[in-house]
């Protein structure tokens, strides 16, 4: 998590400020996969996402999804690099925002 946040600090500083959206994480990291296959395929590596979101339908995700495609790009980029006959497992794991907050949405 820590990486995520020091990519997402960097883009800020780097970029302009973007305007927050929904979005949905879960298709935007199934895209990424889809995209790095044939890199993954070279490597003899397996690219899989698993996605955790308990009893409750998946809330809407309020942030800034170039951010966060980024960030998950970097690192699974990075993962596959440095994976010769394995596999990489992107696991996406959702809890119910806590009692105290009364929003409906929950931020990237």
């Amino acid at each position: 998590m820590q990486q995520i946040n020091d990519v997402l600090d960097m883009t800020r500083l780097n970029g302009q400020q973007q305007q927050e959206v929904l979005f949905d994480p879960p298709a935007i990291v199934a895209a990424i996969l889809n995209e790095l296959t044939p890199l993954a395929a070279g490597q003899n590596t397996q690219l899989a996402l698993r996605v955790e979101q308990g009893d409750t339908p998946l809330p809407s995700f309020v942030g800034t999804p170039p951010a966060f495609v980024r960030a998950i790009y970097n690192l699974v980029g990075n993962a596959v690099k440095f994976t010769a006959n394995g596999r990489v497992t992107v696991a996406l794991s959702f809890r119910e925002p806590s009692v105290e907050s009364s929003r409906s949405t929950w931020q990237w």
